[in-house]
């Protein structure tokens, strides 16, 4: 639990141990001493968690009983259920997404299940599927990132259409798919980092991009964009795709990959930016920099959302793109809510500013 405020990590991972039945409903929470121990986290982390999720109603006391419990699902009524599937909720920007859609939903008296799927697309299936029996409200989902983006979830999201269940994808959508959705401004962000780049005398900027899906491809072409309009000769060879699974793969399938994605890295050249177009991708740091930054003291990095562990081993400093994660949930949530509440109004896509910013880590 390293991103992000830890009584909020810490509710979401008591969410999904009861989600995955590892804690029953009507059992008892453990004890807070435990807790700690287990999450590593301090008694008043703990103590604001619980606080909140009796408030939100996922815990509850139970007179003449000691401790807090899980609360019965049934306590809830299935017409206040929303499903939300979301790729990683420790992940920015997804902590802010969620963070945001459970702010909304619980002012409208509304609840949701969470299903973390990790950027499996099977595990969102099956997720759906399941929520699909149990007469679940609506649902608020984040197209997964896979090799064939829109056929694959096209199949996905078709389950949720036939069922006329009310849907709002978050963060991501589907092309001629008529889902409302809420994103934020990919190809502008994208086309302002590459600018800001070329502001600082840079010309020659490595863009690692990765599995496509719709905001990685907005991206990418913000950034072709940029170089258009300010009429600089664009190398194509130092706009490389990498993975976001990389190192999760299979060992034949990551051989692969490496051999590819290294193959890349020599055709591009020299280069004096590196631009990650989203935070998982910074796992390539690996490939492009197998020595550290011998070579490489003066190259200057740009990413999306953060600066993980992987880049972290190289710089202390980058340029950011901020995406509006709070946001984004909290008008995804209402947007839902709309649609559950007067259906058929139109198919409204909604698009939210970031921001760049120069991140400096301590």
């Amino acid at each position: 639990m390293e991103k992000g405020p830890k009584y909020e990590r810490l509710k979401q991972m008591i969410r999904q141990n009861i989600q995955d039945g590892i804690w029953k409903p009507e059992s008892k929470l453990p004890p807070e001493n435990e807790l700690c121990e287990s999450f590593e986290v301090s008694k008043i982390t703990v103590k604001k968690a619980k606080d909140e999720l009796l408030t939100e109603g996922v815990l509850e006391t139970i007179p003449g009983r000691k401790g807090v419990f899980i609360r019965k699902l049934q306590g809830i009524s299935a017409g206040s259920l929303i499903g939300v599937v979301i790729d990683d909720v420790n992940v920015v920007p997804f902590t802010g997404i969620f963070k945001g859609i459970e702010d909304k939903l619980w002012e409208n008296k509304l609840h949701s299940i969470l299903g973390n799927v990790y950027f499996d697309p099977e595990k969102a299936e099956s997720y759906l599927q399941s929520l699909l029996q149990n007469n679940i409200a609506g649902v608020i989902t984040v197209p997964m990132i896979c090799e064939g983006y829109q056929e694959n979830n096209r199949r996905v999201l078709n389950l949720l259409k036939e069922k006329n269940i009310p849907s709002v994808l978050v963060d991501r959508y589907l092309p001629n798919f008529d889902i409302p959705s809420v994103v934020s401004n990919n190809r502008q962000a994208s086309k302002e980092m590459a600018e800001r780049l070329f502001a600082r005398g840079h010309r020659r900027i490595l863009a690692v991009s990765g599995l496509p899906c719709s905001s990685m491809d907005e991206r990418v072409q913000g950034y072709i964009d940029a170089f258009e309009e300010a009429g600089i000769e664009r190398d194509p060879n130092l706009l490389i795709r990498s993975n976001e699974k990389l190192f999760t793969l299979s060992s034949a399938h990551q051989n692969n990959e490496l051999a590819r994605i290294k193959s890349l890295i020599q055709k591009a050249g020299d280069f004096t930016a590196c631009y990650f177009m989203n935070a998982p991708l910074q796992t390539t740091v690996r490939v492009i920099f197998p020595n550290g930054r011998d070579g490489h003291q003066q190259v200057e990095f740009a990413a999306y959302d953060e600066i993980t562990e992987p880049l972290r081993s190289l710089t202390n400093r980058a340029l950011i793109v901020v995406q509006p994660g709070y946001k984004v949930g909290w008008e995804a949530a209402k947007l839902l809510i709309q649609e559950i509440r007067e259906p058929h109004q139109g198919i409204v896509q909604m698009t939210i500013k970031s921001e760049i910013i120069e991140k400096v880590l301590d």
